[in-house]
């Protein structure tokens, strides 16, 4: 969904992609950690609230926001921000992110 921010007062929202988050990935200090755990602030809610979606909720399987129903995950990305403690920084979600490509 693309608005034109301009001319409607409404922010410009990118389609999620690998692609994407890969770029939205390489701007994150590669040693920051997040919580996959924490509904508000996991690595994909903010990833969709920086495409210019609001109000967003993520499940391992769906995510939704004000813009949107509730849609299917694009492929990998639960797998590229679910993993062991120690592996949850944005660094590492960058490296498991780039093997899908």
């Amino acid at each position: 969904m693309f608005l034109d921010e301009k001319r409607h007062g409404e922010v410009r929202t990118e389609t999620p992609s690998l692609r994407g988050l890969i770029a939205w990935l390489e701007t994150k200090d590669p040693d920051a950690k997040y919580d996959y755990c924490d509904p508000d602030a996991c690595l994909l809610c903010q990833y969709f609230r920086a495409q210019g979606f609001t109000s967003v909720r993520v499940t391992p399987a769906t995510w939704k926001c004000i813009e949107q129903i509730e849609s299917d995950l694009p492929d990998n990305f639960d797998a590229i921000s679910n993993a062991i403690s120690t592996e949850m920084t944005y660094g590492h979600a960058l490296d498991r992110a780039r093997t899908y490509l």
